[in-house]
């Protein structure tokens, strides 16, 4: 019996670089009045490991690029795409903002009004400027590794970053693309990813990103990590806080402020200035009456919880108190939608903008694997790794995100950066996107090559079809590919 599953086990070891998956099909979509034809493959790649040199071909990461067929087009740009979490997919930038079709409404109007979902010709697609690639970090999408002692190789920091860029060098290696422009897009956790990302493909491969398109980019640890000595985080949050409670009519800033815009202005010239102040030097519970009362009622929560909880406040305790008489909460991904609880028990949080945006995404994602991209991979399309984050290896050095991004911006001052935020994001503030892109250590030159825009809107806030063609012709002009 022992010998036989030798036998299984070396045959699976013996065909397992041979047993790359590909699926490739022919499209053609009308975008804006032009026609564009592409061709679609969904694919792997073979990784060795990031962490021993020695383990080869242990890993398969898998991608759905899109490629253009126009022989005189064929030298558009190459945008590199990915996720965040850490642990998921790429299908949010995929069938949500930046491939050929992308589910429609999810935004939060139509899901209110429990408007079905369908796949849409994207008419603010990429595809007219650039060639486009997917990624799907490892354990994700279609990603594997070859057996579960790899998996560590992969989930940490670091680790994922090289793996990214050894993805990178291999899929330009493999299909030629050497003469291309490389662009990078990463949502959330993928920013932290590209600060990395950005270094490693400069020093180990000689690979030069011409931009980088951040949506709602996670950055540096010392402005998001919600921990009581992050000062800076606590006032970067409590201005998502303030326009959460003004959308929610919970706010002082609901006499003065007109707009998300104003209220967000207004709470940031406090948190910013009198907030911020004090609390660097001593714990909320001792500042003066004036700032605790200001503070409770700009972020419409009672001073008695403010106090009670102090500088362990966080975002789960404003969610659970600020529409606890109605007996619900706000999201964390977009704090305008709205779930429910008994006001006598809070339950383990479940994000209600998240709930209601996942299970129309799944669905149609695997839907368009298997029917419009012929996908017979006998796996499904793994939208989320739910174990990869309790696996998770997080160096956290201080600030070294940022000093990989400001090195590699030193180092290719020609790069574009153009982020995008949401004032409604209680994951990524849109206050800390801000802190963390004006604390780049870089020259005042390369300081014209950044731009950060804010919506009226959540994490994911491509959702909204207006808001996803702004930030998509802002992109393009910022990197000087009009259409």
């Amino acid at each position: 019996m022992s010998t036989e599953k030798s036998q299984v086990d070396t045959e699976k070891k013996t065909n397992w670089n041979k047993d790359v998956s590909k699926a490739t099909t022919q499209h053609e979509i009308t975008c804006k009045g032009r026609q564009i034809k592409y061709e679609a493959t969904v694919s792997q790649i073979l990784l060795d490991s990031p962490k021993d040199e020695k383990v080869k071909n242990c890993a398969k990461m898998g991608y759905t690029a899109y490629l253009e067929k126009n022989q005189e087009l064929r030298n558009k740009p190459l945008m590199f795409c990915y996720n965040g979490g850490p642990g998921s997919a790429s299908l949010w930038l995929h069938l949500g903002a930046l491939g050929p079709y992308r589910i429609d409404n999810l935004d939060k109007t139509s899901v209110a009004n429990k408007t079905s979902s369908n796949l849409i010709v994207n008419e603010h697609t990429l595809l007219d400027e650039f060639d486009l690639v997917f990624v799907d970090p490892i354990g994700t999408g279609f990603s594997t590794t070859k057996d579960k002692e790899s998996e560590s190789h992969f989930y940490a920091d670091m680790a994922d970053a090289h793996s990214f860029a050894q993805f990178i060098h291999r899929f330009l290696d493999q299909g030629n693309h050497w003469s291309r422009s490389i662009y990078l897009c990463g949502e959330s956790y993928g920013g932290y990813r590209s600060a990395f990302l950005c270094k490693n493909l400069i020093a180990d491969y000689g690979i030069f990103p011409r931009g980088l398109f951040l949506v709602a980019p996670y950055l540096f640890y010392g402005s998001i990590e919600e921990i009581p000595e992050h000062v800076v985080a606590r006032a970067n949050f409590m201005c998502s806080f303030a326009v959460t409670a003004w959308y929610h009519s919970r706010s002082s800033l609901n006499k003065s402020a007109d707009s998300a815009e104003e209220a967000y202005s207004q709470a940031k010239e406090f948190f910013f200035g009198s907030y911020l102040q004090k609390i660097a030097l001593m714990r909320f519970s001792r500042c003066s009456k004036q700032v605790q009362e200001t503070t409770a009622k700009m972020i419409g929560i009672s001073l008695d919880v403010l106090l009670e909880e102090d500088d362990a406040f966080n975002v789960r305790s404003f969610s659970k108190h600020l529409l606890r008489n109605e007996t619900r909460y706000p999201g964390r991904l977009d704090s305008r939608f709205t779930m429910s609880f008994p006001v006598e028990y809070v339950p383990k949080y479940r994000d209600p903008s998240l709930t209601v945006l996942e299970c129309r995404m799944t669905q149609l994602t695997n839907c368009y694997f298997r029917n419009s991209l012929k996908v017979t991979e006998s796996e499904p399309y793994k939208h989320f790794g739910k174990s990869i984050a309790s696996h998770w290896k997080s160096e956290n050095f201080s600030n070294s995100s940022e000093s990989a991004l400001s090195e590699s911006l030193k180092e290719n001052p020609e790069m574009k950066i153009y982020a995008t935020s949401g004032y409604y994001d209680l994951a990524v503030s849109t206050a800390g996107v801000s802190f963390d892109l004006d604390h780049l250590q870089v020259p005042e030159e390369c300081r014209k090559n950044i731009v950060h825009e804010r919506f009226e809107a959540g994490h994911m806030m491509y959702v909204e079809a207006a808001i996803l063609g702004e930030m998509v012709e802002s992109a393009k002009n910022h990197f000087r590919l009009r259409s």
